[in-house]
């Protein structure tokens, strides 16, 4: 359980660091919605305890985490979106 919370930990601290300063054309995306109410119940929650952080995760679902690429200017967040490493 550590390991995964450590790993969730690392993504949703990369991902703060590239989200956009302004919000996108178009509104924010699911990707970004999630990420942001995953760090909020972080903040408010002490995630070693691993019945409160398996209840954080089990709020999120696969559809509520739809990345919209055209919503990221970042490179490596597009690339890790589209599942590459480098530009086509």
């Amino acid at each position: 359980m550590k390991g995964t919370r450590k790993k969730v930990d690392q993504f949703l601290d990369w991902l703060a660091t590239r989200t956009p300063a302004e919000e996108p054309e178009g509104g924010w995306d699911k990707l970004y919605g999630a990420a942001k109410k995953l760090r909020w119940l972080r903040s408010i929650h002490d995630w070693s305890d691993p019945v409160l952080f398996c209840a954080d995760i089990g709020t999120m679902s696969a559809s509520g985490m739809h990345a919209t690429l055209d919503r990221w200017p970042v490179m490596p967040v597009r690339f890790a979106i589209a599942g590459t490493t480098s530009s086509p």
